[in-house]
């Protein structure tokens, strides 16, 4: 038989916790911190979850598991939440019925949700087709944009193939990204003349990106309209080509003081290296801040031109260049390794490099380059991105020659005042990624033992 004391220490009738249950209630956890902590200290947080989110490529899975924990979380992560918002654009095809009707712009601009979150949308990204039977973008892009007041950031996904009409004289759209995306409809034309009429929907364009874009219809009757005057600041190329109409309405942007200051030729198709060339000419008053690639021969010769060395002297406003330099990886690479350096010397693009850098003495008296960055990329990417960034270092190991030409090049820059700041880096993916801060190679040990002369004069970084 249990004892009395026993009975009285009982959880159910004990004094002691029923008094504590009735005098301390339960407050949530989330609830406390939310008293504890300002708003602005839980949005830098909640902004700092979805950046990671993006960095990670989660679908946004920590910030939404932050908005299940309360109703005060709910509300505050909502503008982290629509920060971006990928859709589809309705086509009428009739494979269009699987997806989900919420995931079509043309519904989500009419769904009670959007009057809540549409202050909140900056960045955008519309694909038109499910397949590439009809990936047309569309002709009501411009209407629909106007949904959107606080957007920053547009990208395009489909086939420049339908001319967009002009939109209102007064739509205030001023972005300061525009990305056009081509991989969906891979070996069908875009015709530049849309993308000139898809200029037209905005006031200013901060970088105009375009992607995977490298057929164009050949268009010989076409003249920039006049009110064609886009003030696109900086234009990046990758795994794309420039139409010439585009050339010629940002010539004519800048005869209207809306000058190009940035152009990123790294990721050019080397179908037309030539054009990007020519485009670095007739910008060669405007631009600040150059990315160019000097290829290497074996990538193009067998069907394109060498492309010549790059001629900076008439580029009198400079600031910052970025020079890629891509290395041949042999595929018979061990077999060659005997000879010394046998690839570096047949594809010489150092050298082409060494003369590019020249140029820079006739135009020293301008002003010298506040940043020289030097990226030694490879012409193909292999199984493993370390494996890729070793080859590459073995390459250069192997034709120390090249490497102490162009570091006295280099050194005589900078003693005769031409540039102020040297940066070298190593990257594991050819320029048709974009070379972003992911690809680079951690050689930082082996970079200042190949270049020690950079090294010890202190304005080399890695």
């Amino acid at each position: 038989m249990m004892s009395l004391s026993a009975i009285w220490q009982s959880p159910e009738l004990s004094p002691k916790r029923h008094t504590t249950r009735e005098t301390t209630p339960t407050v949530p956890v989330s609830a406390m911190i939310n008293d504890m902590l300002p708003v602005e200290v839980f949005d830098d947080i909640f902004n700092f979850v979805r950046v990671e989110d993006e960095r990670a490529h989660t679908d946004k899975q920590t910030i939404f598991a932050c908005s299940r924990v309360s109703k005060p979380w709910c509300s505050l992560t909502l503008r982290h939440r629509f920060y971006s918002v990928s859709l589809f654009a309705r086509t009428e095809h009739p494979h269009e019925q699987w997806i989900l009707k919420r995931c079509f712009l043309q519904d989500f601009v009419r769904s009670p949700v959007f009057l809540v979150v549409k202050t909140y949308i900056q960045r955008l990204t519309v694909r038109w087709g499910i397949t590439h039977i009809h990936p047309y973008i569309g002709a009501d892009l411009p209407q629909h944009l106007l949904f959107f007041p606080a957007l920053r950031s547009l990208k395009l996904r489909g086939l420049l193939g339908k001319r967009i009409p002009a939109p209102p004289p007064s739509m205030p759209i001023i972005l300061d990204s525009l990305s056009v995306e081509g991989w969906v409809c891979h070996g069908r034309p875009h015709d530049s003349r849309v993308l000139c009429d898809l200029l037209r929907c905005f006031r200013s364009v901060g970088k105009l990106h375009l992607e995977d874009i490298k057929e164009w219809l050949p268009v010989s009757d076409y003249s920039t309209p006049q009110d064609i005057h886009p003030r696109v600041s900086s234009l990046v190329f990758r795994d794309s080509t420039c139409p010439r109409a585009i050339c010629d309405a940002l010539q004519a942007a800048v005869a209207r003081e809306r000058p190009l200051r940035q152009l990123d030729m790294r990721a050019l198709s080397f179908a037309n290296a030539s054009d990007g060339i020519e485009l670095m000419k007739a910008f060669a008053h405007t631009i600040e801040d150059l990315k160019c690639t000097m290829p290497s021969t074996n990538a193009t010769a067998s069907i394109y031109p060498v492309i010549p060395p790059f001629d900076f002297s008439t580029l009198r406003h400079l600031q910052s260049l970025t020079l890629a330099i891509e290395l041949p990886l042999s595929r018979a690479r061990r077999a060659h390794s005997l000879a010394g350096g046998e690839d570096l010397a047949r594809a010489s693009p150092l050298a082409r490099a060494i003369s590019s850098l020249d140029t820079l003495r006739t135009r020293a008296r301008t002003g010298p380059l506040t940043l020289l960055d030097v990226q030694l990329v490879p012409n193909r990417q292999l199984t493993d991105k370390t494996q890729t960034g070793d080859a590459l270092l073995d390459v250069l190991r192997r034709d120390d020659a090249s490497v102490r030409a162009f570091e006295a090049e280099v050194l005589g820059l900078v003693n005769e005042g031409c540039v102020r700041l040297v940066r070298l880096g190593v990257y594991s993916a050819p320029p048709a990624s974009g070379l972003g801060e992911g690809c680079r190679h951690a050689c930082e040990e082996e970079l200042v033992t190949m270049f020690p002369a950079l090294r010890r004069l202190g304005i080399f970084i890695v």
